[in-house]
């Protein structure tokens, strides 16, 4: 794999990094946990760093599990609807990341 290569996929992989580490969800009287939603997208951040460097370029996010994800409900948590339509739309782009990868997987 060249230098090329790589760079999409690691570009892309930061891309989606900020994307979820500057997100912002509408507080609520009752939704989803706060820190079991912030907990589940630093594991969702970690993952899609190592899976954007090129030692692992053949390994691939689940985007089903994202996209289905789901979260206890309390009090003074993030406005559900919220954060199911966000992860919907991460999940579509992790999708795009794991067709970049799977272009140079050989």
């Amino acid at each position: 794999m060249d230098k090329m290569n790589t760079s999409e996929i690691e570009g892309y992989g930061i891309e989606l990094v900020d994307r979820i580490t500057n997100a912002k969800f509408t507080q609520g009287f009752r939704g989803y946990g706060t820190a079991e939603v912030d907990d589940f997208l630093d594991s969702l951040i970690q993952q899609i760093k190592v899976n954007s460097t090129p030692d692992i370029i053949n390994q691939m996010i689940k985007t089903a599990d994202i996209a289905n994800m789901t979260f206890k409900k309390g009090f003074r948590g993030y406005e559900a609807n919220g954060v199911d339509v966000f992860l919907k739309k991460i999940s579509k782009d992790i999708e795009k990341l794991n067709e970049i990868k799977s272009k140079y997987i050989k």
